[in-house]
């Protein structure tokens, strides 16, 4: 018969510890990124509620512009880069694209797979974008939101992942379908959108387009864009309901001149 101990060892489970490893990847936008970030005046209302306009604020003009660009944006950029992206929206990016991967599943991504840092940088000259939204009311009521778009765009971002679950093949081809399938950003690819598009660096033609963007729309021309925002030149509905707002900032400073 065989000793209690030998059969102790025999019952105990076996359990293989997981190994996690890391790769870096570089993108380049294939479609301009449009920056979602809620505004701060957005946050103080789900915060601390809503308030009612005094009636100055009433008459006042409804939007402004420079500051919901302002707002819309991402700014915890380190290094040559001043503006940035949640990397949340990578990694959600990988999990919608696992629905349409072979061999890989949503929840595994989930479990399986995380970005280290919390934003990354993001490159690229930001302009004001005016369009057409939605509100969240029952009517679903028109309205006009200001945000920050990139007409070019890259980033660089490190992945960690379970092993063996997962290989260095599988990964980056995630990350390939996500760029895609889903987008990154406001109006994406995976909202039905045309916007947030993106591939990974793999020609020199691609390392030249990154590095061009890093060296000439990096953190200084982000800080003054930022600062003194302004429209892309094809843009032209922006361009139009920006020229109507400030011919009525003008009509509203010349009736406050008078009466005073």
């Amino acid at each position: 018969m065989p000793s209690k101990t030998k059969m102790e060892n025999a019952e105990l489970p076996r359990i293989k510890s997981l190994q996690q490893k890391e790769m870096k990847f570089r993108i380049i936008g294939t479609s301009p990124l449009v920056f979602n970030s809620m505004s701060r005046k957005a946050r103080e209302a789900l915060f601390i509620g809503g308030k009612r306009k005094t009636a100055k604020e009433k008459q006042d003009i409804k939007h402004n512009p420079e500051l919901e660009f302002q707002d819309s944006l991402y700014t915890q950029g380190q290094g040559t880069a001043y503006l940035s992206f949640p990397s949340t929206g990578i990694k959600r990016g990988m999990a919608t694209a696992a629905l349409e991967t072979e061999g890989v599943t949503k929840a595994s991504i989930n479990r399986g797979i995380y970005l280290p840092e919390e934003h990354v940088n993001i490159w690229g000259k930001p302009y004001m974008f005016m369009s057409v939204v939605r509100s969240s009311d029952m009517n679903r009521t028109p309205d006009i939101r200001t945000r920050g778009k990139l007409p070019r765009w890259c980033t660089e971002f490190k992945v960690r992942y379970i092993v063996p679950t997962f290989n260095q093949t599988e990964i980056a081809s995630l990350v390939m379908n996500a760029g895609f399938l889903c987008g990154l950003g406001d109006w994406r690819i995976e909202k039905g959108g045309p916007m947030g598009g993106y591939k990974l660096v793999s020609t020199d033609e691609d390392v030249k387009i990154f590095n061009d963007i890093v060296k000439n729309e990096g953190k200084s021309v982000q800080e003054i864009s930022f600062k003194d925002p302004q429209m892309e030149s094809h843009d032209n509905a922006s361009h139009e309901l920006y020229e109507d707002l400030t011919k009525e900032r003008q009509k509203r400073e010349a009736i406050l001149a008078v009466a005073s």
